[in-house]
């Protein structure tokens, strides 16, 4: 997915489906789910593009970290229009706000495994990105995504995400 410039919107792609299969396997399919699907599309695209800086000259360009940044105004225009639970839903943006900020940390570094480390981050927080959609359903949301990222991040200390 690194070489073939395609992989960008395949990649993407499949994580949209996933929201989409989910949603239709309950009967719940939405224009919102349809929307949240699509913030998730656009950072999974920043994502591989991001990763393409591990083989391709160790840079990340402005438009893989600006696709990271495409949940953070579809979360926040659904929960405006559906009216959900504000004050859960506000809460896991600005938790994702912070998980980029620590994501942009690890490619500020001069280690040469730095931008392996910021996708690492990156994958991760497709957990967020699930919370961002989720938390306005329920607190329960908060307790499953969060396990899920310490797992998640626990693991890959033996299981390289890159």
């Amino acid at each position: 997915h690194k070489k073939w410039k395609g992989a960008v919107l395949v990649m993407g792609a499949c994580r949209f489906l996933v929201y989409v299969v989910a949603a239709s396997a309950v009967g719940q399919v939405s224009f919102a789910v349809g929307i949240f699907a699509t913030g998730l599309f656009f950072y999974v695209w920043g994502i591989t593009l991001a990763a393409r800086g591990e083989s391709c000259g160790g840079k990340v360009g402005w438009m893989g970290k600006g696709l990271l940044m495409a949940p953070l105004l579809v979360v926040s225009g659904v929960m405006v229009m559906t009216g959900g639970q504000l004050l859960w839903g506000g809460a896991a943006v600005g938790v994702f706000i912070l998980w980029l900020f620590y994501a942009l940390h690890q490619l500020r570094s001069t280690r040469p495994d730095r931008i392996g480390k910021f996708v690492s981050v990156l994958l991760a927080g497709i957990i967020l990105v699930d919370l961002m959609a989720l938390a306005q359903f329920g607190d329960i949301f908060w307790l499953i995504c969060g396990a899920l990222l310490l797992l998640t991040r626990l693991l890959q200390r033996w299981i390289p995400a890159t």
